[in-house]
């Protein structure tokens, strides 16, 4: 699982990255539980992202050093489309070159904001209700497993091992800004890169993972916390009132 940290309280939004989910089946599907193959084809789907050319690089390397140690042994990667709003907005940016209002500000990722600021970009912890406190963050992500209909379980929990290991990870965050799961290479990436630090601390304050329902979906795409900050942070709506109708947006989405 590759983490993004998303502050669950009041002020500035601190978004890091989209994630990636993966799986592993055999060529073939069927109802029986896996078996024990060493040869044939396995079939990976991982999430699409916008630009996702750097992130395929990545996995065709993970995806080669499998097969070197697995003679006889082929995969395919499929990409799934993740058709939301935020990646239809940024999409639609870098093909017509077209400047956006606040929207595209929120998508463009830290580093590209700190370097076209000059330096006078600062990125902080959400700061909690007490002082010194950092505020609790969702901590987004998607499961990486393989199905249990797989008939090359062995092979398909390496391949799996390999997609999430922490080679991949370190360069699924040069690539693509991907924040790592493994605490030690979280700490290499913000030794490298100082403006990940707020992040990293923001993680290992403590964080709680979004709600299970296919309403968040809804939630998340609807950019409704970030406008919420916005709001808040540029003195548009208080607190209070900001909160207030981010919690009705949220209500409508979970009940409908």
């Amino acid at each position: 699982m590759y983490l993004s940290a998303r502050p669950a309280a009041a002020g500035v939004a601190l978004v890091l990255t989209a994630l990636t989910a993966t799986a592993c089946a055999p060529s073939t599907s069927g109802g029986a539980a896996g078996g024990e193959s060493r040869t044939g084809t396995l079939r990976v789907w991982l999430f699409r992202e916008v630009g996702n050319a750097p992130k395929e690089k990545v996995v065709r390397q993970a995806v080669a050093d499998f097969t070197a140690a697995h003679q006889g042994v082929k995969v395919t990667v499929d990409y799934i489309p993740v058709d939301t709003r935020a990646q239809r907005v940024e999409a639609d940016r870098r093909r017509r070159g077209a400047r956006r209002d606040g929207i595209r500000r929120r998508l463009q990722p830290p580093g590209r904001r700190l370097r076209q600021g000059q330096g006078r970009v600062r990125v902080v912890p959400l700061p909690g209700r007490k002082k010194g406190e950092i505020a609790p963050a969702f901590a987004g992500g998607n499961n990486i497993g393989v199905l249990r209909s797989t008939g090359h379980r062995t092979l398909a929990v390496d391949l799996t091992k390999r997609l999430a290991g922490k080679e991949a990870q370190r360069g699924l965050f040069d690539a693509m800004g991907f924040l790592p799961t493994f605490a030690d290479v979280r700490a290499e990436a913000a030794k490298r890169r100082p403006y990940v630090k707020p992040f990293v601390h923001t993680l290992d304050a403590g964080a709680e993972f979004v709600p299970v329902t296919p309403g968040w979906a809804t939630v998340d795409a609807s950019l409704v916390l970030p406008t919420m900050y916005q709001q808040i942070v540029s003195g548009r709506k208080s607190v209070d009132a900001a909160a207030a109708e981010a919690a009705r947006a949220m209500d409508g989405a979970f009940h409908k």
